[in-house]
């Protein structure tokens, strides 16, 4: 009996490709990566390349466009796990960092196209649509803390996102250079903790709290000055009567005791 050779599904060719470009991308670049090498690894034809991908750019793109796709649904994903804003933004540092680790190919390809000059890469990946799209994410999260009272308004929303998200991002950076460098939960909520709670110790704080005491004293006696009577801030106080400095020392001065 004959047995008639199976073809390969379109979804197994198209993975197999992606498979073989990443590989190639990841540590050749750009430039140096052939498609006579990808299909020869892939093991399938240049047509079956062509078919799914109809240039070298699109077939790079769609690996690029892969990553951030992903890390956006995870990003999601972990937001909506999360009931305070410290459980959303641990939950979706878990997980970039565990898709860092899973997939360290495919984050120095997506890190090399965002840092690369614009000869190395086609112009069209370097638009960054979806790196903005999953940033903005970010942005909206801490926004949603901050209406909610659990983040700070001294600070606009974007630059927190950029505080919490550069730091995630500099720790998939780092994972790369330093493969020792653990990514886990437990990591990610150190990261967390640090952005929430900041790096000033106790003594520090204090300082700090004082500072804003006497800014905000400060800011409340000069709006004691009239700037203009149809100045929004102008308010109409009378300066606090001087106490003279003999009645400080009548009040002080302790009572006799009568015999």
């Amino acid at each position: 009996m004959t047995v008639k050779a199976t073809k390969p599904r379109p979804e197994s060719c198209r993975e197999d490709i992606l498979q073989a470009a990443l590989r190639h991308f990841a540590h050749r670049g750009y430039a140096g990566a052939s498609i006579q090498d990808i299909v020869d690894e892939a093991r399938v034809t240049k047509p079956a390349l062509y078919y799914h991908f109809p240039s070298k750019e699109a077939l790079y793109r769609a690996l690029v466009d892969h990553a951030h796709d992903e890390r956006y649904r995870l990003m999601q994903e972990g937001a909506a796990r999360g009931k305070t804003t410290a459980d959303q933004l641990t939950e979706i540092s878990t997980a970039l960092f565990e898709f860092s680790q899973n997939h360290q190919e495919l984050m120095r390809l997506t890190l090399a196209a965002t840092f690369a000059a614009p000869s190395e890469v086609p112009a069209t990946v370097r638009k960054l649509c979806k790196g903005k799209r999953n940033f903005d994410f970010m942005r909206a999260v801490v926004a949603a803390g901050q209406d909610a009272g659990e983040l700070d308004r001294a600070f606009t929303a974007e630059e927190l996102a950029f505080g919490i998200y550069g730091q995630i991002n500099t720790y998939i950076m780092v994972r790369l250079l330093l493969p020792d460098c653990s990514l886990d939960r437990r990591k990610a909520s150190r990261v967390v903790k640090l952005f929430l709670q900041g790096a000033a110790g106790a003594k520090a704080g204090g300082a700090e709290r004082r500072r804003g005491v006497n800014r905000r004293v400060g800011e409340s006696e000069n709006r004691r000055v009239a700037v203009s009577p149809f100045h929004p801030l102008s308010v109409s106080l009378p300066p606090a009567s001087p106490i003279p400095p003999r009645a400080v020392q009548v009040a002080r001065a302790p009572q006799r005791r009568s015999r």
